[in-house]
C-alpha cells in the first residue's frame, strides 16, 4: 500500500488537477481519500485511492500532469 502522505504529495504536485469534488464542471480535479477513515469496517486493501473528475483540458496536458506528479507517488 501506498502511504497517506505520498498520495496527498501526488496529490498536491498536480498543476492541472485542482484539489476538489466534481461538480459536473469543465475543471479537472482530484481527491485524496483516506479509506480508513471513510469506512466503519475498515479497508481491507491498506492505504487510500484518488478520486479524478476529467474536464476540458487537453487529453495531452492531462496525461503530461499525471506523468510529472506521479514520481511523488512513487519515491
Amino acid at each position: 500500500a501506498i502511504a497517506q502522505d505520498r498520495i496527498d504529495a501526488f496529490c498536491n504536485g498536480l498543476r492541472l488537477f485542482r484539489l476538489g469534488w466534481s461538480w459536473a464542471g469543465p475543471v479537472s480535479l482530484c481527491a485524496p481519500y483516506r479509506m480508513d477513515a471513510l469506512r466503519s469496517h475498515g479497508w481491507p486493501h491498506g492505504g487510500g485511492l484518488v478520486r479524478f473528475a476529467v474536464g476540458l483540458e487537453a487529453v495531452d496536458d492531462l496525461q503530461a500532469d499525471l506523468a510529472q506528479a506521479l514520481p511523488l507517488l512513487l519515491t
